[in-house]
């Protein structure tokens, strides 16, 4: 009996032993590692060491292998052990240099996947740590929310070509897109943020979202900066689609807005090149062309080709589009008009109405008023009534279906008060799930009227379009310019049927 009871007592204790390194049951472990100790400590002086070794109260793990980035710039191994982690510094250290090295929200425990964030450690090569700090917050140019992970960047160098090479001191934004740069001397410094997408930590040209700040930073104090907003950089060289749109025509349109200064030229032929909006443009030959030459003037005097082909067999004329305003209705069609033979007719159930048009390049503009068009359910286009380029006639008998005018009457008027941009154009947006509208505010205006509005539910965005080209751009380096400003309007505005609405907008 005593055998067994002996035998039973070992057998428990073996599984009791077996089951100690992972318990089961009990709250799940949402607690970070915490640090317990680092040696040489945390803002050492005089340091001479190569290495520095930090000691945690669990396993850890380091989710990238560039674990951490160090101001100045020190090339680093990590090494793993269990509960440590060191940090060894393959560069040699400047005499008298305050280094700080930020871990972001690289090290974790090792079972669950708790990340500590904000670990980061100073040590000086001299007799005391620099003190200074720079403060900031983060954000899209474009929506306004807050960007994480993004690099912050500060150069000694404070000539603009410094933003293109390796920087002094490093930062990473957090979860709240909100940033630090601390252990910093007096003096000046030049400030870039981007988002480092190969993690070379600089900046690449044109590939990587980027803010810079132009004006030099002077660093006397503890400093503050006004939000920093990301943007695309504007990139001279633009790529340009062209497509056959029609008869002697082609539309052309370009992977961002084109500047004020910037241009299409035709070097060979002639042709109208007309704008559709700030990156989308109709070209229209006014006679045939064997060949083609299109190229892109950039804002830095720079010309690029643009790659446009002539089609084998010129396309059919055809309509387009048709647009209904208060005295005019008119349809546009893919190639220019060179004048029309027969009169055109509207067609209702019970009769016919002739009418002439006024031919504006590729519209045909008709003297109607929106009401009388009620009364029409069609136009009615004679065989070989209109001269297109070339001499090319419409070979049929075009029907074109009217769409009834909206009775809606509903209309909305901003007030923008309290505007420190008066002086600048603005581009105000409704978009709605469906469709938007774009309306141009001059400068020193303050109110703008929008008519005949579909009711529903629109969000509100205003440009502060100050380069006038009527679109939205980021920042640009060559041309030192920030992303252009962005207002959102945090509430929805509801456009009631038949109804007028007033609104107070405070940029």
């Amino acid at each position: 009996m005593k055998r067994y009871y002996l035998i039973l007592f070992f057998s428990l204790l073996l599984i009791s032993c077996a089951r100690q390194g992972s318990p089961s049951g009990g709250p799940k472990d949402e607690s970070p590692p915490k640090l317990l100790q680092v040696s040489p400590p945390n803002e050492s002086v005089r340091f001479t060491g190569d290495h520095v070794t930090f000691l945690f109260d669990e396993f850890i793990v380091l989710k990238n292998k560039n674990a951490a980035i160090s101001s100045p710039h020190l090339a680093m191994r990590f090494k793993v052990r269990k509960r440590e982690l060191s940090i060894y510094f393959e560069d040699s250290l400047k005499a008298n240099t305050t280094y700080s090295i930020n871990f972001a929200d690289n090290v974790a425990d090792l079972n669950e996947g708790n990340i500590l964030n904000g670990l980061s450690y100073a040590f000086s090569t001299g007799d005391h740590l620099d003190s200074l700090r720079i403060k900031g917050h983060v954000q899209s140019a474009v929506s306004g929310e807050k960007k994480e992970g993004v690099l912050i960047a500060l150069y000694k160098n404070l000539a603009d070509s410094a933003f293109l090479g390796d920087p002094d001191f490093l930062a990473y934004s957090n979860k709240e897109g909100d940033f630090e740069i601390r252990y910093l001397s007096p003096g000046s410094y030049r400030l870039a943020a981007f988002d480092d997408r190969n993690r070379n930590l600089r900046y690449d040209s044109y590939k990587e979202d980027v803010a810079f700040l132009f004006d030099t930073l002077t660093l006397s104090k503890d400093t503050t900066l006004a939000p920093l907003r990301l943007s695309s950089e504007i990139n001279p060289r633009t790529d340009i689609s062209c497509k056959v749109y029609g008869p002697g025509s082609f539309l052309l349109i370009s992977n961002r807005p084109l500047l004020p200064a910037e241009k299409i030229l035709i070097t060979e032929s002639k042709g109208v090149l007309r704008s559709v909006s700030a990156d989308t443009f109709r070209l229209f030959l006014h006679s045939p062309a064997d060949s083609l030459v299109l190229r892109f003037l950039s804002f830095t005097n720079d010309t690029f080709p643009v790659n446009c082909k002539t089609p084998s067999s010129p396309p059919k004329a055809e309509i387009i589009k048709e647009v209904i305003l208060k005295n005019r209705f008119i349809i546009i069609f893919n190639s220019l008009i060179f004048n029309y033979l027969k009169d055109f007719q509207l067609v209702s159930e019970k009769d016919t109405l002739s009418i002439k048009p006024v031919i504006q390049g590729d519209s045909l503009l008709f003297p109607l008023s929106s009401d009388s068009l009620l009364k029409y359910h069609s136009l009615r286009i004679a065989d070989s009534s209109l001269v297109f380029i070339n001499n090319q006639l419409n070979e049929k008998a075009l029907e074109h279906p009217i769409k009834a005018p909206l009775k809606n009457r509903s209309s909305l008027v901003l007030h923008i008060i309290g505007d420190s941009t008066d002086a600048k154009q603005k581009i105000v947006i409704l978009k709605s799930s469906k469709y938007e509208i774009r309306r141009i505010l001059p400068a020193g205006e303050k109110s703008i009227r929008f008519e005949g509005i579909s009711p529903g539910s629109y969000q509100l965005r205003i440009v502060i379009d100050k380069n006038r080209n009527g679109s939205w751009d980021g920042s640009s380096l060559l041309l030192k310019e920030e992303a252009e400003s962005l207002f959102i309007y945090p509430q929805t505005i509801s456009i009631k049927p038949d109804w007028e609405q007033e609104l107070e907008i405070k940029l």
